[in-house]
């Protein structure tokens, strides 16, 4: 699914604020949440990922990696609104969207963890309709734009805390 319009395009200067912004999304999400990260190698993916986690309660000394080789790495979550699993999945290496049913993918999105999905426009037929979109593109050395949208509409009321915070 397509996302609609963007509902929030916030700008930052460092790997620090990118990950700030990513820790103040992490407290907006609930349990069945996916979201799809997508941008070029460099853009800051792996980095968003790692604030989701710090601000979805991941420990700090653990240390969130890209699963590129690995397709799904699972971290354990505690919050106050969230008490569960955090899935970052990699879907670069795979080709055929039956490898998808073999990672168990469809299970963790019926799940009530929370699912980030890096390049998962390799699959667009396979991206649910409630998914928050994060665009990231590099705009300098350390400077990205990120561009959050979504088909479901109740990602905009969401999102609204995150327009007037500071990254």
């Amino acid at each position: 699914m397509t996302p609609s319009d963007d509902v929030l395009v916030r700008e930052t200067v460092s790997e620090e604020q990118t990950g700030d912004l990513a820790l103040a999304l992490a407290g907006l999400l609930r349990a069945g949440d996916a979201l799809s990260l997508s941008g070029t190698l460099g853009a800051g993916k792996t980095r968003f990922a790692q604030g989701l986690a710090l601000g979805l309660g991941v420990p700090e000394d653990v240390y969130v990696t890209s699963p590129t080789f690995t397709i799904i790495n699972q971290y354990a979550c505690s919050t106050p609104t969230f008490e569960g699993a955090f899935f970052h999945l990699d879907l670069y290496r795979l080709e055929e969207p039956d490898e998808l049913m073999e990672i168990g993918y469809y299970d963790l999105l019926r799940g009530d963890g929370i699912v980030a999905v890096e390049w998962w426009d390799n699959f667009p037929e396979e991206i649910p309709q409630h998914t928050l979109h994060v665009r990231l593109a590099i705009t300098g050395p350390e400077a990205r734009r990120i561009t959050f949208a979504s088909a479901d509409p109740s990602w905009a009321a969401r999102l609204a805390p995150l327009a007037g915070s500071t990254p």
